[in-house]
């Protein structure tokens, strides 16, 4: 019986330790549940044309800053894009 209840607090804790509170400060999934995430999706991805469609179409502010750590995406697309021009040169 001892047994069983060790294993049953041992998952009840495991499950508890998935929220956003031990996540650091470059996970993109800071940014779920809310606006951006979509295009934090797509910078994690570094899908270019989604990341042109969330910001030019559907108008996704790029400077959105998550909550805890107060980054943006901003500082995940300038190491992407500036490799993305060395390489179109």
């Amino acid at each position: 019986m001892k047994i069983i209840i060790t294993l049953l607090v041992f998952i009840l804790n495991s499950c508890s330790l998935s929220g956003n509170q031990n996540l650091l400060g470059d996970d993109f999934r800071l940014f779920k549940n809310t606006t951006a995430w979509p295009l934090a999706v797509a910078v994690d991805n570094e899908d270019t044309a989604e990341i042109r469609k969330q910001i030019l179409c559907k108008k996704i502010p790029v400077d959105f800053k998550e909550k805890k750590f107060g980054q943006t995406l901003l500082l995940y697309m300038k190491p992407f894009l500036q490799t993305l021009r060395r390489l179109s040169y």
